[in-house]
Protein backbone atom coordinates (compact mmCIF):
# COMPACT_ATOMS: atom_id res chain seq x y z
CA UNK A 1 0.00 0.00 0.00
CA UNK A 2 3.14 2.61 0.50
CA UNK A 3 4.03 4.15 -2.67
CA UNK A 4 6.47 6.84 -1.75
CA UNK A 5 8.44 7.91 1.41
CA UNK A 6 10.39 10.80 2.08
CA UNK A 7 11.47 12.98 4.73
CA UNK A 8 10.41 16.74 4.83
CA UNK A 9 13.21 18.59 7.02
CA UNK A 10 10.39 21.13 7.37
CA UNK A 11 12.94 24.37 7.23
CA UNK A 12 12.96 27.56 5.19
CA UNK A 13 16.95 28.11 5.16
CA UNK A 14 15.70 30.85 2.42
CA UNK A 15 12.64 33.63 4.08
CA UNK A 16 12.22 35.97 1.23
CA UNK A 17 15.51 37.15 1.10
CA UNK A 18 16.63 39.44 -2.00
CA UNK A 19 18.17 37.86 -4.85
CA UNK A 20 19.17 39.34 -8.29
CA UNK A 21 21.16 37.69 -11.38
CA UNK A 22 24.71 37.74 -11.41
CA UNK A 23 26.30 41.40 -12.33
CA UNK A 24 27.68 39.98 -16.07
CA UNK A 25 23.42 39.16 -16.55
CA UNK A 26 22.55 42.02 -15.09
CA UNK A 27 24.05 44.22 -17.05
CA UNK A 28 23.45 42.16 -20.25
CA UNK A 29 19.26 42.11 -19.46
CA UNK A 30 19.39 45.98 -18.02
CA UNK A 31 17.41 44.44 -15.24
CA UNK A 32 19.17 45.86 -11.50
CA UNK A 33 15.61 45.49 -9.31
CA UNK A 34 16.03 42.69 -6.47
CA UNK A 35 13.49 39.49 -6.17
CA UNK A 36 12.62 38.08 -3.41
CA UNK A 37 12.86 34.20 -2.74
CA UNK A 38 10.90 31.70 -0.15
CA UNK A 39 13.55 28.77 -0.15
CA UNK A 40 11.93 25.40 1.20
CA UNK A 41 14.37 22.36 1.54
CA UNK A 42 13.02 19.61 0.79
CA UNK A 43 14.80 15.72 0.38
CA UNK A 44 15.13 14.06 -3.71
CA UNK A 45 11.43 12.45 -4.59
CA UNK A 46 9.94 15.58 -2.48
CA UNK A 47 8.14 16.94 -5.23
CA UNK A 48 7.07 13.57 -7.07
CA UNK A 49 5.46 12.65 -3.61
CA UNK A 50 3.08 15.34 -3.13
CA UNK A 51 2.39 15.58 -6.69
CA UNK A 52 4.06 17.90 -8.29
CA UNK A 53 5.30 17.68 -11.76
CA UNK A 54 8.84 18.42 -13.03
CA UNK A 55 8.62 20.82 -16.53
CA UNK A 56 12.29 21.12 -17.40
CA UNK A 57 15.41 19.78 -16.23
CA UNK A 58 15.08 17.90 -12.91
CA UNK A 59 14.20 17.32 -9.40
CA UNK A 60 16.43 17.42 -6.69
CA UNK A 61 19.13 14.76 -6.26
CA UNK A 62 20.47 12.95 -3.17
CA UNK A 63 24.07 14.55 -4.70
CA UNK A 64 22.82 18.13 -4.34
CA UNK A 65 23.75 18.37 -1.07
CA UNK A 66 27.90 18.29 -1.40
CA UNK A 67 27.06 22.23 -3.00
CA UNK A 68 26.43 23.82 0.35
CA UNK A 69 29.94 23.10 1.31
CA UNK A 70 31.05 24.78 -2.16
CA UNK A 71 29.77 26.25 -5.26
CA UNK A 72 26.38 27.26 -6.17
CA UNK A 73 23.51 25.41 -4.83
CA UNK A 74 20.91 23.42 -7.38
CA UNK A 75 17.34 24.77 -6.77
CA UNK A 76 14.50 23.87 -8.97
CA UNK A 77 12.50 26.65 -9.54
CA UNK A 78 8.72 27.57 -10.15
CA UNK A 79 7.54 27.97 -13.96
CA UNK A 80 6.63 31.84 -12.71
CA UNK A 81 10.16 32.69 -11.83
CA UNK A 82 11.67 31.49 -15.05
CA UNK A 83 9.18 33.84 -16.81
CA UNK A 84 9.75 36.37 -15.33
CA UNK A 85 13.44 36.26 -14.70
CA UNK A 86 14.54 34.91 -18.42
CA UNK A 87 11.01 35.17 -20.82
CA UNK A 88 11.27 32.08 -22.91
CA UNK A 89 14.74 31.41 -22.27
CA UNK A 90 15.86 28.28 -20.60
CA UNK A 91 16.83 29.14 -17.43
CA UNK A 92 18.58 25.67 -16.72
CA UNK A 93 22.07 26.36 -15.70
CA UNK A 94 21.52 29.79 -14.77
CA UNK A 95 22.54 31.87 -11.73
CA UNK A 96 21.10 34.21 -9.08
CA UNK A 97 22.63 35.43 -6.38
CA UNK A 98 21.60 36.55 -2.34
CA UNK A 99 22.09 40.54 -2.12
CA UNK A 100 24.32 40.72 0.91
CA UNK A 101 27.57 41.23 2.26
CA UNK A 102 30.55 38.74 1.27
CA UNK A 103 30.51 37.08 4.05
CA UNK A 104 26.65 35.71 3.50
CA UNK A 105 26.71 35.61 0.05
CA UNK A 106 25.03 32.90 -1.87
CA UNK A 107 24.75 31.25 -5.49
CA UNK A 108 21.63 29.52 -6.48
CA UNK A 109 21.82 27.55 -9.99
CA UNK A 110 18.88 26.18 -11.51
CA UNK A 111 18.84 22.52 -11.92
CA UNK A 112 14.78 22.31 -12.52
CA UNK A 113 11.41 23.90 -13.31
CA UNK A 114 8.26 22.86 -11.37
CA UNK A 115 4.48 23.98 -12.56
CA UNK A 116 3.75 26.85 -9.90
CA UNK A 117 -0.23 26.75 -10.62
CA UNK A 118 0.06 23.74 -9.19
CA UNK A 119 -0.15 24.98 -5.96
CA UNK A 120 2.91 23.40 -4.64
CA UNK A 121 3.09 22.97 -0.91
CA UNK A 122 4.64 25.77 0.72
CA UNK A 123 4.54 27.71 -2.52
CA UNK A 124 4.53 31.05 -1.87
CA UNK A 125 2.24 33.65 -3.34
CA UNK A 126 4.03 36.97 -2.58
CA UNK A 127 7.13 35.91 -3.41
CA UNK A 128 8.84 32.97 -5.99
CA UNK A 129 8.98 29.97 -4.06
CA UNK A 130 12.04 27.71 -4.66
CA UNK A 131 13.31 24.17 -3.42
CA UNK A 132 16.33 23.48 -2.37
CA UNK A 133 18.55 20.53 -1.14
CA UNK A 134 18.76 20.00 2.58
CA UNK A 135 21.86 21.12 4.07
CA UNK A 136 23.75 18.23 5.47
CA UNK A 137 25.24 20.83 7.62
CA UNK A 138 21.46 22.07 9.52
CA UNK A 139 21.74 19.03 12.46
CA UNK A 140 19.98 21.44 14.98
CA UNK A 141 18.04 19.32 17.65
CA UNK A 142 14.83 21.52 17.66
CA UNK A 143 14.40 21.07 13.50
CA UNK A 144 11.23 19.68 12.80
CA UNK A 145 11.30 16.45 11.09
CA UNK A 146 8.71 14.66 9.10
CA UNK A 147 8.44 11.56 7.07
CA UNK A 148 5.44 11.95 4.60
CA UNK A 149 3.96 8.82 3.07
CA UNK A 150 2.14 8.48 -0.12
CA UNK A 151 -0.50 5.49 -0.36
CA UNK A 152 -2.05 3.33 -2.73
CA UNK A 153 -5.49 3.09 -1.00
CA UNK A 154 -6.81 5.24 1.73
CA UNK A 155 -4.38 5.65 4.62
CA UNK A 156 -6.58 4.98 7.25
CA UNK A 157 -6.08 1.37 6.84
CA UNK A 158 -2.40 2.04 7.19
CA UNK A 159 -2.46 4.29 10.06
CA UNK A 160 -2.55 1.52 12.84
CA UNK A 161 0.13 -0.90 10.89
CA UNK A 162 2.72 2.58 10.21
CA UNK A 163 1.91 3.65 13.82
CA UNK A 164 3.25 0.09 15.43
CA UNK A 165 5.86 -0.13 13.31
CA UNK A 166 7.22 3.46 14.68
CA UNK A 167 6.50 2.76 18.33
CA UNK A 168 8.81 -0.44 17.80
CA UNK A 169 11.47 1.10 16.03
CA UNK A 170 11.34 4.63 16.60
CA UNK A 171 9.00 4.41 20.51
CA UNK A 172 9.95 8.28 21.12
CA UNK A 173 8.82 9.49 17.70
CA UNK A 174 5.31 11.63 17.45
CA UNK A 175 3.06 10.02 15.26
CA UNK A 176 0.33 12.65 13.67
CA UNK A 177 -1.96 12.11 10.44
Amino acid sequence: GITGVVQDPNRVPINQAAFTLPEAARAESGDVEPFYLVGRAIMPGYLSLIGVPILLGRDIEPADTAAFRAGAIPVVIGDDMARSLWGTGNPIGRRVEKVAAAADRMMLEVVGVYEAENDALGHSQDNFTIFVPSDPRSTSPSASRYIMLRTSSSAETLMPVIRGVVRTEVPQAAITG
